[in-house]
């Protein structure tokens, strides 16, 4: 995979995987180690403990996808690559739905540095629903 951290890429160096610049390769035995010591099941809550999101087997959870580039306009239907107003406006329709168990960033906002879209997400996406807040990695 592609690492642009210099910490995690130490993280993984010193963990046994093979890194080459940006690159990691994880070996197959680091993969059945983390799987072993993986808990056989796991409970993701939202802010103040509202919603939760149980992982385990036969679990089906419902919710977001992350990281979306592009937005169909709400008032005038064009696509458009993503904004934070698109996030906040997402945030607060997924806090009123009732069948959705998680949200997510659900864009990626082009009016704010790569560098921090992430931290800029989670601000917007938990300020309008406190449902577990899912991202990608």
């Amino acid at each position: 995979m592609k690492c642009n951290n210099e910490a995690a890429l130490k993280i993984f160096q010193e963990g046994g995987a093979y890194v080459e610049g940006d690159r990691v390769k994880i070996p197959p035995v680091m993969v059945e180690q983390a799987l072993k010591s993986a808990p056989s099941r796991s409970l993701i809550t939202g802010r103040h403990g509202k919603g939760k999101v149980l992982l385990e087997r036969n679990v089906v959870n419902y919710g977001l996808g992350t990281d979306v580039p592009d937005h169909i306009d709400t008032y005038t239907h064009e696509i458009r690559p993503s904004v934070l107003k698109d996030i906040e406006n997402i945030g607060k329709v997924v806090q009123k739905c009732e069948n959705i168990d998680f949200t997510s960033n659900s864009g990626l906002a082009s009016d704010v540095r790569p560098e921090m879209q992430d931290l800029y997400h989670y601000k917007v996406g938990s300020t309008y629903c406190d449902k577990p807040f899912l991202t990608s990695a």
